[in-house]
């Protein structure tokens, strides 16, 4: 097994997902028939991409500035008229709504979260061992790295909506490994999410660890793991 990069889930990966569970749930709370929409909106996009098409299994990555720029301004275009159409108003309303909502209010909490203990061990490890390191995440996360103190230690930071399809799509993995300059399968790609991240990375070719326990009879992850430490080890190992 031969790893040159690795690539890293945001969400509930590099940090306890229950924080920032209790901020979404108040903000849930008081805009409840968003949050419903906003999720039937992002369920619908995960399994069709913004075209409303079938998953591409052939999807090529993306180069380049302006065809990032087209895919995400797609993306986000065709979110927003989902969200509108359920809300019954126009998707410029819809944007502003989910900009407010999703881009900047969740962003802001992350002023109370810390990532997991032996995180930063771990990247600082494998970024001396000459490792390239990325962050791959559903929603943009670079103002929330920089916020957790974790931004320095990537190579690139890339958020899926940029390739145009939300993962377990194979497209955004592809995006990843492009932008990380190797070959799908010298790319380790961690998550805590079985379907989402594992069950994805692994139909795009990558090598998987999965923070948790190995569902019976399920292979797609080569190692599973709690600890931070032990990771690092498996990685350097390899």
């Amino acid at each position: 097994m031969n790893i040159k990069a690795v690539g890293f889930d945001f969400d509930g990966t590099l940090y306890p997902e229950r924080n920032l569970f209790l901020h979404s749930l108040r903000l849930g709370l008081r805009n409840p028939r968003f949050f419903l929409a906003y999720r039937q909106a992002r369920n619908t996009l995960r399994a069709s991409g913004p075209e409303g098409g079938a998953q591409s299994n052939q999807a090529s990555p993306h180069v380049g500035f302006d065809e990032k720029r087209r895919a995400l301004d797609a993306f986000r275009k065709a979110q927003s008229e989902l969200i509108g159409r359920s809300l019954g108003m126009d998707a410029g309303r819809a944007e502003a709504l989910t900009n407010a909502i999703i881009y900047e209010s969740l962003e802001s909490s992350f002023a109370r979260i810390q990532p997991y203990r032996g995180v930063k061990t771990c990247l600082e490890t494998l970024k001396a061992k000459g490792l390239r390191l990325a962050v791959l995440s559903d929603l943009p996360p670079w103002e929330k790295l920089k916020t957790l103190g974790l931004d320095g230690y990537f190579d690139t930071i890339l958020c899926s909506e940029c390739s145009g399809r939300l993962k377990p799509d194979r497209r955004p993995f592809l995006f990843l490994a492009d932008k990380l300059g190797a070959n799908p399968e010298d790319v380790l790609y961690v998550g805590n999410n079985w379907e989402i991240d594992i069950e994805g990375a692994h139909a795009a070719g990558m090598k998987t660890a999965y923070r948790g326990r190995r569902p019976r009879r399920n292979t797609a992850a080569d190692f599973c793991f709690r600890d931070w430490d032990a990771l690092s080890r498996w990685i350097l190992s390899r």
